[in-house]
């Protein structure tokens, strides 16, 4: 494709960018509520046919998640070499422990 192929084919893609956002501005102006709601319902109804892992009908891992947590708040060092943002905050006359803290399933998270 020469040069000039290419620059045609540019300026094509970039109308075509403004003629989509505006009739998807048109659509967003005519949508009314019955049909938000319904697309909604529509989008929220594909997760209940997706099959569920055996494993979340016992284990969230909500308390594995809050353990490591509660690790990172007791060592601050491990967190910011984990990558994490920067210190947690720590409560003051918090006696948070830096053992390690087990889980539910008696692994430690780490």
């Amino acid at each position: 494709m020469d040069r000039a192929s290419q620059q045609a084919w540019m300026m094509q893609w970039r109308r075509a960018a403004v003629a989509l956002e505006e009739q998807r501005r048109r659509e967003l102006r005519a949508l009314t509520e019955h049909d938000a709601l319904a697309a909604s319902d529509a989008l929220l109804s594909l997760a209940a046919t997706l099959p569920l892992d055996t494993n979340r009908l016992t284990d969230s891992g909500l308390v594995r998640q809050q353990a490591l947590f509660h690790r990172l708040a007791g060592e601050p060092d491990l967190w910011r070499r984990a990558g994490g943002p920067g210190l947690l905050p720590r409560r003051a006359g918090s006696s948070v422990s830096s053992e390690r803290w087990p889980c539910s399933d008696g692994e430690n998270p780490a």
